[in-house]
Order: structure tokens, then C-alpha cells, then sequence
């Protein structure tokens, strides 16, 4: 059986592996600060050039959606590009009016699609079809094709999300200023 002592030495000694490990953690990541800070600008001037040449591409598919008939979508180079349909949003604009119609045309189904504020029930009217959503005084807005470019393998998304996430916008500003 440990003595006192014996815990008290082996406490002492976890609590000085625990301030090392935390002081090694905090250089670490100072380090890792001032790597982004001095490296933010190149960072900046890559997503600007990622930025303009998806820009370029969106506007080479907008041009020729015949080439996005079947299939819709392919990936080359490891990015997704083509045309995909639009989820959609419901849009109207009088709430008070849409749950009216609904109490008037779909008393069934009211419960589901009028939220108990009385308020229209998005999700549930989005089941709708359009003539039941005309019925009712709401309407299916940007449901049509969209522009597709997204990176099919997503590591360097997330790893530029990650660092720029690490910055403070007091170290953004300064690295801007260098």
C-alpha cells in the first residue's frame, strides 16, 4: 500500500509532465501563429487566383449547359463540375394570407403545414406539389439549374478553413498591413 509520501512524490511528478507537455503545446502553437501570420499574404493572394478561376469556370458551364445534358455532372481532376438542380425555396408574401388558404384549401394537412405561431410550415409545404402551392398563394423560387464546382476531395477546403480559423482578426489585420 502507497504511503502519503509515495502519492504526493508521484502527484508531484505527473503535475511537472503536465506543465511541460503544456508549455511544449503552448510554444507549439505560438509557433504555428506566427507561421500563419507571416504566410497569411501568399494564403490571400492563393484563394483570390481560386477565386477568379472558378469564377472563369462557372462562366464556362452557364455558357454551354448542352455539354451537362447526360450526365449532369462529372468530376475531372478531382473536382465536380456541371449543373445540378436547385433545392429550392418557398417564398410568399403574406404568411398570414398562405395560412388562410391552407386552413380554407388544405384543412387536412393544416396541422402539419401551419406551425402553431400561425405561421406557414416551410419545411412541410415544401412536400407540396406546385399547383397545391399556387392554391395557396406561395410559390417555388430558384429551384432551377445551378452551377456546380465543388472539390470532390475537400482536404485542402477544410485544411485553409482550419488556418484561417486559427487567426484572429487582430493577426489578419496585421498580416494584411505586412
Amino acid at each position: 500500500m502507497p504511503t502519503m509520501n509515495e502519492i504526493e512524490a508521484r502527484t508531484k511528478a505527473y503535475a511537472e509532465a503536465r506543465t511541460a507537455l503544456k508549455a511544449m503545446v503552448t510554444e507549439l502553437e505560438e509557433a504555428r501563429q506566427a507561421f500563419l501570420r507571416s504566410n497569411l499574404p501568399k494564403v490571400r493572394r492563393k484563394l483570390q487566383r481560386l477565386a477568379e478561376l472558378e469564377a472563369q469556370l462557372k462562366a464556362d458551364i452557364e455558357a454551354a449547359p448542352e455539354l451537362f445534358v447526360k450526365p449532369r455532372t462529372v468530376v475531372l481532376h478531382g473536382v465536380k463540375v456541371g449543373l445540378e438542380k436547385g433545392a429550392g425555396k418557398i417564398v410568399f408574401d403574406d404568411p398570414d394570407q398562405v395560412v388562410q388558404l391552407i386552413d380554407r384549401k388544405l384543412p387536412d394537412l393544416a396541422e402539419v403545414l401551419v406551425i402553431t405561431e400561425r405561421k406557414p410550415n416551410k419545411k412541410a409545404l415544401a412536400q407540396l406539389t406546385v399547383q397545391q402551392l399556387r392554391a395557396i398563394g406561395a410559390t417555388v423560387d430558384e429551384a432551377g439549374d445551378r452551377v456546380v464546382v465543388r472539390a470532390v476531395d475537400s482536404e485542402v477546403d477544410r485544411l485553409v478553413i482550419a488556418l484561417l480559423k486559427g487567426l484572429n482578426d487582430s493577426d489578419m489585420e496585421a498580416a494584411a498591413a505586412a
